[in-house]
């Protein structure tokens, strides 16, 4: 399948952060080793539950699950590292069981970071510094199109909506991932004259402990 021009697959970003080396400008992937993981759940809900009772099938909705209420970033932040780049003029927090390593080039900022606890956790932040009018245009139809021409390669796309994080208004991306059998969450938007793509690989077993880590970062970030 050939991608649209100017959309970066979570795969990727992926094979960035596990193997990147920084080149007269440019970005060298190397190829992932991993193995591929069978998919170990079912992560989806059925959309009603069927009850049999004396003969008779009643179907009824399920009840809606109570909303996780995620830890104000004050609380979150409280015992996280600093992150700061002055060249690019910004900092980040980040939780104290990540390793960073940053990669820089002439116009693009890659932080990525693995996990000193969970093996196959991934998280990746690209900053562009001078990014395309066509990628900073983007609508949420045009990104969520994108994503679900992509299912066949990556996985099924459960949500694409618009989130707003600190007053920075971002896209959200949600996919179920052939490659890992985890979640893959990106989130991007311009942030200032910065363009931010943020992303993580979460395993199978963390899906529920670490779906909002990206919010909980990028609530941190300064310029």
């Amino acid at each position: 399948m050939r991608y649209q021009k100017g959309f970066v697959p979570l795969f990727v970003i992926l094979l960035i952060v596990l193997g990147i080396g920084v080149t007269g400008g440019g970005y060298v992937i190397y190829k992932d080793k991993q193995q591929q993981k069978k998919f170990q759940a079912d992560l989806r809900n059925s959309q009603s539950n069927t009850e049999t009772t004396q003969g008779q099938t009643i179907t009824t909705q399920p009840t809606a699950p109570t909303p996780q209420k995620a830890e104000s970033p004050k609380t979150v932040t409280t015992t996280w590292e600093t992150y700061k780049n002055q060249e690019f003029g910004f900092e980040i927090k980040y939780p104290s069981d990540l390793r960073v390593d940053p990669k820089v080039s002439t116009d693009l900022m890659l932080l990525g970071m693995k996990s000193n606890l969970v093996k196959d956790f991934v998280f990746s932040l690209i900053i562009n510094r001078h990014p395309s009018s066509e990628l900073t245009s983007e609508t949420l139809k045009q990104t969520c199109d994108k994503y679900r021409q992509a299912e066949e390669n990556e996985g099924k796309l459960l949500e694409c909506k618009n989130v707003t994080i600190n007053g920075v208004e971002y896209i959200r991306v949600v996919q179920e991932l052939k490659l890992s059998g985890g979640r893959g969450v990106t989130i991007s938007g311009q942030s200032r004259s910065m363009f931010l793509i943020a992303a993580i690989i979460i395993p199978p077993a963390q899906i529920g402990e670490f779906s909002n880590i990206l919010e909980g970062v990028l609530s941190t970030i300064k310029f």
